[in-house]
């Protein structure tokens, strides 16, 4: 498991345009790192790299 923060981690893997990041964009990189959509909660669980099934 990587020692960098978790918004490094993220921010690394966004692609960002001069107007910021779109949302689709951080919800690929968010999944990427492990991180599970919680539908009741509306709140991304698991992660990084926490890979657990919903």
């Amino acid at each position: 498991m990587s020692r960098r923060p978790e918004a490094e981690l993220v921010a690394e893997g966004v692609d960002t345009h001069p107007w910021g990041p779109t949302e689709p964009d951080e919800e690929q990189v968010l999944v990427s790192l492990g991180y599970v959509l919680n539908p009741e909660t509306g709140v991304y669980e698991h992660g990084p790299n926490g890979r657990r099934t919903p």
